[in-house]
């Protein structure tokens, strides 16, 4: 029986990405969240779910997800990403459930994961010194950071560059 729903999942989801009537970007969380819904294996159907997720938008043509990992932003809205299965999938058996709490939280973080990407690349492209570039990533963020954020922001930096430009910062 799980395999004929896999299959007409498939079926339906390549039937209307060829017609073109339909963003991919609003059948990709469709695509999801009844593959999910579907649950086709005892474990790991939110790890597929994710891989998929990354296969179906580099097939659909945002490669952004080569260059950064999406699955990232996933964690980083863990609790928002569940609200929002979880509401979607509401009475989805009976055929009465609400795809748009998912496709929300997916659009933002898709949306998220672009704008890093895109102030990654002008970073990396820019004049600014190392030490600016440090300060402007401290400046840009709402919430508690660690050194290993900005590590991870930029790994061409040394570690004894980012020790220096924060103690700079707090003296």
């Amino acid at each position: 029986m799980v395999l004929q729903y896999l299959y007409h999942l498939c079926e339906q989801y390549n039937a209307l990405r060829a017609k073109g009537n339909f963003h991919p970007l609003l059948l990709i969380p469709q695509f999801i969240l009844n593959f999910l819904c579907i649950y086709p294996f005892n474990k790991g159907n939110g790890k597929l779910a994710k891989i998929l997720i990354q296969w179906l938008l580099i097939e659909s043509g945002f490669t952004f997800v080569k260059y950064t990992c999406i699955d990232k932003y996933f964690k980083e809205y863990e609790s928002d990403y569940y609200d929002a299965l979880y509401k979607s999938a509401a009475h989805w058996y009976q055929g009465d459930h609400n795809v748009v709490f998912w496709m929300k939280i997916f659009l933002d973080i898709v949306l998220v994961a672009y704008k890093e990407l895109n102030y990654v690349i002008k970073n990396c492209i820019s004049t600014h010194t190392k030490r600016k570039r440090i300060e402007k990533y401290i400046d840009r963020q709402d919430n508690p950071f660690t050194k290993e954020n900005i590590r991870n922001m930029y790994p061409d930096i040394s570690e004894s560059t980012i020790n220096k430009t924060l103690h700079a910062l707090n003296s």
